[in-house]
């Protein structure tokens, strides 16, 4: 299963190009960063729901909730954790590749 529908939005996207974008950002992880804001005005641009809203016909609706987040850890790719963001240096929820590879 390489494609996942979104919850709040038509459409699906490619866990593979999820995969490759956490491990083109040199980190491990994605924290998930919801945020109830417009994409616009998100404040954390470097999230999985940032990413998510990307792919998403609905730019402005936030898709990191939990059953999505649910998909992604059953391909498992990912499982939930906890690691600092990068953006506000706090401990936040987070998605860690499971493979490193």
């Amino acid at each position: 299963m390489s494609r996942i529908s979104f919850i709040y939005s038509s459409g699906d996207f490619d866990i593979n190009e999820l995969v490759a974008w956490v491990k083109g950002s040199g980190r491990t992880y994605v924290i998930i960063g919801g945020d109830n804001t417009t994409f616009d005005t998100h404040s954390k641009p470097g999230s999985l729901d940032y990413w998510l809203r990307s792919k998403s016909s609905s730019k402005d609706v936030r898709q990191s909730c939990a059953e999505l987040i649910a998909k992604i850890v059953d391909t498992g790719l990912f499982v939930e954790a906890q690691d600092i963001c990068p953006e506000t240096e706090r401990l936040c929820n987070s998605l860690r590749l499971v493979n490193k590879m």
